[in-house]
């Protein structure tokens, strides 16, 4: 389980970089109508990237919590799994 949290959590990270390329991207100078285009879809994007980011990182938290709580009840010993 830990492991899987930081596998989310490193997907949150690259999720972050990619949205980050995006807005440097739209910040380019770009005086045309298709300019405008591209800025606005792009501001759209990134505002949904940064929602999934959240919720990747959200989800990060909630694993690694429970991964903590499954070793906290192995170290306890046998049988208090429901095994």
């Amino acid at each position: 389980m830990s492991a899987l949290a930081g596998r989310l959590s490193r997907l949150a990270g690259e999720i972050d970089a990619g949205r980050a390329r995006l807005s440097a991207a739209a910040a380019l100078e770009w005086s045309s109508k298709a300019g405008e285009a591209f800025r606005g879809e792009a501001a759209l994007r990134g505002s949904a990237l940064a929602g999934a980011s959240s919720d990747v990182r959200a989800a990060s938290d909630c694993v690694a919590a429970y991964a903590r709580a499954l070793d906290a009840l192995s170290a306890r010993g046998p049988g208090m799994l429901g095994g």
